[in-house]
């Protein structure tokens, strides 16, 4: 799409309200946008969307690696952003809910919810804030776990920032999120509730500085827990250090981007710690107003629901190109690739010539973009994605999507 700065903002919502790769973090932190809200009631400020999400024929609607189903399909996602100003204090609180429905695989069919409710208090330099939120959905976790796995994500947070100067700032926040899975969700005939249902604890503080009005740069440094109350050999500790580069949606370049080190401690004695690169975030820039570039990517380290190979390094890229012809009127590719290293194993024999089980999901679209402006979007367009493992050939598919996407609103 031919990306604004509302526009930019309705990807980031959705991205918290919905959730990203099955971790429950980085949900409540909902901000308020600097665009006029489409309704006024008093303080209240009202910032709603629909969206009508990968409508069109799926070829492979299991991504089984043989007797694939063919079945028409489409989602129907609903956002709203509310904000109350309260003096310099907020209260902002988002909703959301995904209508998924097929025709022929009533099975696939589901509800999807999402709450999330934060609270920023102004004293003078201090600046605190509490946040909540709860998702009950039915989306693909992760690249790995390829089913519609129900599922609860809940996460509650608190922290501060405190201005040292016009410029700098410290922040400091703790987090706690749990993750529970129904029992009856399994994968390939394993139940997912004892693997995957974690509790995890994060605290993290950090230096920010406004490089320009619309430039910050932050280092934050951070140590979280991982506990799984019927799987304690995924037990773990991490400690990262993060630089995040933050960019204004009026810059030339939009997002924000973060990369840096962690160190991450599996409790049993029988996995060895690892020092990785980690990275995660998200820029959109255009040329000449014409030509639109997006670029996510997010390198973390993931827990499989095998116990023979319980933790994976997950790295991730997608690049998209819009280039508008004329008028309303545009054509946009992408690319995406997901590379999952198994690093930790037990109980597993060695593949021949392969030192760790390095699997792949690759997904190549192409299509035709409308924008008309006000937060009207429409995307047509197909995409393909193969997902390849030596070592577990049951993972191993591929899917051909006739989508359209519609968008109204933020």
């Amino acid at each position: 799409m031919f990306i604004t700065g509302r526009s930019t903002f309705t990807v980031l919502l959705v991205t918290l309200c919905i959730g990203a790769w099955g971790a429950p973090a980085a949900e409540a932190q909902l901000s308020a946008p600097s665009e006029a809200a489409q309704l006024e009631l008093g303080p209240l400020s009202v910032y709603p969307s629909v969206r009508i999400v990968d409508m069109g024929q799926d070829q492979n609607v299991y991504n089984s690696t043989v007797g694939a189903q063919d079945d028409f399909t489409f989602t129907l996602a609903t956002r709203a952003l509310g904000v109350v100003k309260l003096g310099l204090n907020e209260l902002l609180f988002a909703t959301g809910s995904d209508y998924v429905w097929f025709k022929e695989q009533a099975s696939e069919r589901s509800t999807n919810g999402s709450y999330a409710v934060r609270f920023n208090l102004s004293a003078s330099r201090f600046k605190p804030y509490v946040g909540a939120e709860r998702v009950h959905t039915r989306t693909r976790p992760n690249a790995e776990i390829d089913t519609r796995a129900a599922r609860i994500n809940e996460t509650v947070l608190g922290g501060a920032n405190f201005n040292l100067t016009e410029r700098t700032a410290i922040s400091a926040t703790a987090r706690y999120g749990a993750e529970r899975y129904n029992e009856d969700a399994e994968f390939h005939g394993v139940a997912l509730y004892d693997p995957l249902n974690r509790e995890s604890w994060m605290y993290s503080g950090g230096v920010r500085y406004a490089i320009t009005p619309l430039t910050t740069l932050a280092v934050n440094g951070s140590y979280s827990a991982d506990t799984f109350p019927h799987s304690p050999l995924r037990n773990s500790k991490s400690y990262s250090v993060t630089p995040v580069l933050e960019f204004a949606p009026e810059a030339a370049i939009r997002g924000t981007f973060s990369a840096g080190y962690q160190r991450f401690s599996p409790d049993d004695p029988l996995f060895a710690d690892v020092n990785t690169l980690i990275f995660e975030g998200g820029l959109n820039w255009s040329l000449m107003t014409r030509t639109t570039f997006d670029v996510s990517g997010r390198r973390g380290i993931n827990y499989s629901y095998l116990d023979t190979e319980p933790m994976y390094i997950q790295t991730g890229l997608r690049v998209s190109v819009t280039q508008r012809l004329f008028g309303p009127l545009g054509v946009q590719g992408s690319a995406e690739r997901q590379h999952l290293s198994y690093r930790w194993q037990i109980g597993v024999p060695p593949t021949p010539g392969r030192d760790t089980r390095e699997d792949t999901y690759d997904v190549l679209g192409a299509g035709a973009v409308v924008d008309l402006g006000r937060g009207f979007h429409v995307f047509v367009g197909v995409e393909n994605a193969r997902r390849r493992s030596v070592e577990d050939l049951r993972q191993n598919f591929k899917r051909t999507r006739v989508i359209s996407n519609i968008n109204v609103g933020l």
